[in-house]
């Protein structure tokens, strides 16, 4: 990334740290910004000499700064790439299934100013409009925002759907995650394809019987009740994109506080869970409204700098991908479980679903936090984990 670059047409070295580039050209940002080709801009150094470098380049906003980049075709994945056969094929499953129910449903509806295009829009009660995208080709989660921020703005409720665990948008906005399968299985409907992640149902615990820390005595367990949001299994993609339509799912934005999780985090509920969340006075992050603006940031101006700044850190080395999509349990507040009925009485627990572990004997590792057998027969403070580590 450079702030100088070589305009082949006007035959002209463009500053960008500077507001007019350097040059009385009337919108010549504009004229530039997402709309260079291979063979408009060229790096300065290929002027006199060959580094080796792709010589093109192509300019681009980051976080309000004007940069210019080589367009490297070898080692950048672009999401804007022609849909592939699984992306229509889901595309067209979603619009089939929305409209034999009687919904209206529409494919690559555009916004008025053109500027973008929504998969599948599907028309439910009170003119409830949810966009469905399908997203299974790579795509920066500052794009993700931006998209769910534009469908927002036009009266959108965005639904992203992926079909891996690393995908930027899990958690990021409202999504589901369906397991990876090829183009035949996704296109014919009423195939089974059951969603993964994203969706969730809110349990209440007593705090003994909880995978997670009190909230109310971290290190300990109090007599309250505690509520969890679990992953919700055996709930396949047709009846959620139906139920998402009917407004039987909605979105709910939960703060990062609880568990390990490191930022805020989308998911997909039923109304009453969700009011029940809100009820009991638990935090609920605010939907966003905006993202970082196309403005470009206050910069000093720099001079020209003629090197070339392709490949500059050549001994960095990308770590793992991150798995987001966990399928973690979700803690959210102390008093969820307290809330009086029309009979002025405390609520029953709702009936467990059964797990792969008795929860009765089920506490919090002392050094992991993970959940571990406590209590009981041959129970201990520590993981297996744990156990080996401090072994060795």
């Amino acid at each position: 990334m450079a702030h100088s670059v070589f305009h082949t047409g006007y035959r002209i070295t463009l500053n960008l740290s500077l507001d007019d580039l350097g040059h009385d050209i009337p919108g010549l940002w504009e004229e530039l910004h997402g709309k260079c080709r291979p063979g408009l801009l060229l790096c300065l150094e290929c002027l006199d000499a060959d580094p080796g470098c792709p010589q093109w380049m192509y300019v681009q906003m980051r976080r309000g700064i004007r940069l210019a980049c080589h367009y490297n075709t070898a080692s950048t994945r672009h999401p804007s790439k022609p849909e592939g056969d699984r992306h229509r094929a889901l595309k067209d499953r979603v619009a089939t299934v929305a409209s034999k129910a009687g919904f209206d449903a529409q494919t690559e509806v555009q916004t008025a100013d053109q500027k973008r295009c929504t998969d599948v829009v599907v028309t439910g009660p009170n003119n409830t409009r949810i966009g469905f995208e399908i997203q299974f080709s790579h795509a920066t989660h500052r794009v993700v925002r931006q998209r769910t921020v534009d469908a927002r703005r036009v009266g959108l409720a965005p639904a992203w759907t992926t079909d891996t665990t690393t995908a930027p948008r899990i958690d990021r906005t409202p999504w589901t995650r369906i397991d990876r399968q090829t183009w035949q299985n996704l296109a014919r409907p009423g195939n089974p394809l059951l969603i993964r992640g994203g969706v969730r149902e809110l349990f209440r615990d007593m705090c003994h019987q909880s995978p997670l820390l009190c909230p109310r005595r971290w290190g300990g367990r109090c007599d309250g009740w505690h509520g969890t949001w679990q992953p919700r299994g055996r709930l396949q993609f047709d009846e959620f994109v139906l139920r998402a339509a009917a407004q039987e799912f909605v979105t709910l934005h939960l703060p990062a506080i609880g568990d390990d999780r490191k930022h805020n985090a989308y998911i997909w509920t039923t109304p009453a869970d969700r009011q029940k969340y809100i009820d009991s006075g638990a935090p609920v992050v605010p939907d966003e409204t905006d993202v970082a603006s196309d403005q470009a940031a206050p910069v000093a101006p720099k001079p020209i700098d003629r090197a070339c700044r392709w490949m500059e850190r050549k001994d960095y080395v990308p770590g793992p991908a991150v798995h987001r999509d966990t399928g973690a349990v979700f803690g959210s507040t102390a008093g969820l479980g307290q809330l009086p009925d029309s009979r002025g009485a405390s609520k029953a627990p709702e009936q467990r679903k059964p797990g792969n572990w008795d929860r009765r004997q089920t506490g919090p590792c002392v050094r992991c936090r993970q959940p571990t057998c406590r209590y009981g027969a041959g129970a201990s403070p520590l993981c297996a984990q744990c156990r080996a580590a401090r072994e060795v």
